[in-house]
Order: C-alpha cells, then sequence, then structure tokens
C-alpha cells in the first residue's frame, strides 16, 4: 500500500491510500502430435507440421495469454502393389503367402500411430507339364530336350520360358526293334524265287515311296505301296542285267527314314 497527503478543498489535509495489485500476463506452449491434419484452438485446420502459429487469449486474471503452437504432423499412408509370381507369392508387407490370383487388402499401424491401407493386385501363373507318349523306330530324337535315345524308358526336360514359370515335359518313350532287308541282288526269271526287288520289314512302315535308277540316272520305276516292288521290267521289257540305284522313303513310328544303295539285277 501507499499514502499521500493532499489538501482538500477547504484546506484540510487529504490522506489518499493506494492498494494496488498488479496482475501478470502468461506465455505457453501447445505441442501436438496428429495425424494427417489437426484443427487448433485458432480454428484453423493445419495438415502441416508448425511451430510458428500462436493465439492471445485471456487468463483467469483478465490478462492476456499468448500460448504458440508446436505441432508435429505424421501421415497415413496408401499402397498399391501389382505381382506377378509362379505358384505362390509372400507379401512382406503381412508375410502371408497366397496361392491364387486375386485382389488383397491389409490395414496397419506404422511407426507413427497411423493408419495404413495396403493393397495387392495379384497374379498367379500355373506351371505347364507336357505328357509325351511317344513309339519310335531304333532311335527318337526329342527336340524339347535336344537329345536322342536308343532306348525307352521315362525322360524329363524342364523347358525355361518367357513365363515366370517353368514348363516340365515328361516322355514316355518305347523304342520298337527296327529292322529291314533290301537285297542286293534279284532275279527276275519267273522261277518264282527272288522275283521282285523291294523292301522288306517286320515294322509298320508309313508314307513309303520307291525309287529305280539305271546306271544312267533314268528313273525306271517308282512306287508308293510297300507291298508293290519292282518287277524288272521297264517299258514292257525285261531290263538288261547290270547294276542299278535304289532309293527308299518311309516313315516308321512317324519318323522320316532314307534308304539309297545299289542292288544287281541278274537274269
Amino acid at each position: 500500500t501507499a499514502t499521500f497527503t493532499l489538501n482538500n478543498s477547504v484546506g484540510c489535509d487529504s490522506i489518499v491510500t493506494l492498494d494496488l495489485t498488479i496482475l501478470n500476463s502468461t506465455t505457453g506452449v501447445d505441442s501436438q502430435t496428429h495425424c494427417d491434419s489437426y484443427t487448433w484452438v485458432d480454428g484453423i485446420t493445419y495438415s502441416l507440421s508448425n511451430n510458428s502459429a500462436f493465439i492471445i487469449l485471456t487468463n483467469s486474471m483478465g490478462c492476456d495469454s499468448v500460448v504458440e503452437l508446436n505441432l508435429t504432423i505424421n501421415y497415413s499412408d496408401t499402397i498399391y502393389e501389382n505381382h506377378y509370381a509362379c505358384e505362390r507369392f509372400n507379401w512382406q508387407i503381412n508375410n502371408t503367402t497366397y496361392y491364387q490370383s486375386g485382389l488383397y487388402s491389409y490395414y496397419f499401424v506404422n511407426k507413427f500411430g497411423c493408419a495404413n491401407y495396403a493393397e495387392l493386385d495379384l497374379e498367379i501363373i500355373q506351371p505347364v507339364f507336357i505328357e509325351e507318349y511317344v513309339n519310335a523306330c531304333g532311335e527318337y530324337y526329342w527336340q524339347k530336350s535336344d537329345q536322342s535315345y536308343k532306348n525307352s524308358g521315362v525322360y524329363t526336360s524342364v523347358i525355361k520360358g518367357s513365363s515366370l514359370c517353368d514348363t516340365t515335359a515328361t516322355l514316355h518313350l518305347t523304342i520298337d526293334n527296327y529292322s529291314f532287308f533290301i537285297p542286293n541282288t534279284f532275279t527276275p526269271n519267273k522261277d518264282r524265287k527272288n522275283e521282285i526287288f523291294k523292301l522288306y520289314t517286320k515294322n509298320e512302315i508309313h508314307d513309303l515311296e520307291m525309287w529305280v535308277f539305271n546306271r544312267w540316272g533314268e528313273e525306271l520305276f517308282y512306287s508308293m505301296n510297300s507291298s508293290v516292288g519292282w518287277d524288272g521290267f521297264y517299258k514292257g521289257k525285261l531290263s538288261p542285267a547290270g547294276i542299278y540305284a535304289y532309293m527308299f522313303k518311309f516313315k516308321c513310328s512317324n519318323q522320316p527314314f532314307l534308304e539309297v544303295g545299289t542292288f544287281t539285277l541278274i537274269r
């Protein structure tokens, strides 16, 4: 308190007493952490971290109260992934293995405590398995393995392709004993012995073609019938004794064969 003596209007002393109370303004910091956005007491919605905003309020004593905002904004996230996989796919986000194509989603909380959404568009490709059953004469070349086989058996080849999955081919192979006989002489003399020149075989052959040529390369005989051979005649006359050339083309178990050589006509 304080006193002060004055003269009043009639010349007497006037004693004035001062009873003074000083009230103080206040300051403060409002620290906030939120996901994506935050609306503060100033009515503004903030989507970025902020440490420069402030507001002046009235405190309980009627004085100004200055409040500063210290805002940290963390963010939710949306993740989209597209994957192709062979047979199965392990999604690392949720450590789950999927075996079928589909659209999968997963909700989780990130390290800041904000909600995350992940979506997986997945296509599962299945491997291809091929089974082949083949009967072959003597030997068989399998293109898928780039190998030739002389023995019956089951063979497998893994084919690398343009797709994510390999193709597995399995060959079930049966090798038939291939044998044929082409005479080196024949005697078309009407004794009913060795009268016809042709190819003899116990195998089932297809698409046979047979040619006979003389020593000058002239074609004397042509046949597409495996049961029909050359009887030695050309243009109605029995050909002279001598050496002739032959060529046989045919298929055995769908494999092409070519046989060429010479034989002797004896009269």
